[in-house]
């Protein structure tokens, strides 16, 4: 079965010689741990499509007989040009692509947060604005006082 999704790169990998694995943050199927088949090769057609922070439509082939899923093709919607402009919001958009990747969860649909997995494409009022404009900054550990008994 062959479907069509929007989603965000959050990490990618080379899978033998060949091939690339990626995991990608759809809007319809949630976290899905892909395979970008031949991207490797010199005449590789979906090299620039497989790179972290990249947001565009894919096409998905779901197989019956193996949990792996391909991506046969797509189409690039952005790749965050003011993002990869400044190192530092490149290491931010790089660090929230991690933690999305370990927060979400497999195959649950993500509606709506697909565009909100990078700070430049965050929508207005979003949670997810708040929590990376709003305070959500490392702070220094406590100093813990014990009582007496």
């Amino acid at each position: 079965m062959i479907l069509n999704d929007n989603a965000v790169v959050l990490s990618r990998g080379n899978s033998g010689e060949y091939g690339r694995w990626a995991v990608l943050l759809t809007e319809g199927h949630g976290l899905l741990p892909v395979r970008f088949v031949g991207v490797n090769r010199s005449a590789g057609k979906l090299k620039a499509i497989s790179e972290p922070m990249v947001w565009g439509e894919y096409r998905l082939f779901f197989s019956a007989r193996s949990p792996a899923v391909h991506v046969t093709g797509g189409r690039i919607e952005s790749t965050f040009p003011s993002l990869r402009a400044d190192l530092s919001r490149t290491m931010i958009a790089l660090t929230l692509c991690e933690m999305a990747r370990r927060l979400a969860v497999e195959r649950v649909p993500q509606p709506g947060q697909v565009p909100a997995a990078l700070p430049g494409a965050l929508p207005p009022g979003s949670k997810c604005q708040s929590m990376v404009g709003g305070g959500f900054r490392p702070q220094a550990p406590r100093s813990r006082r014990l009582q007496p008994a």
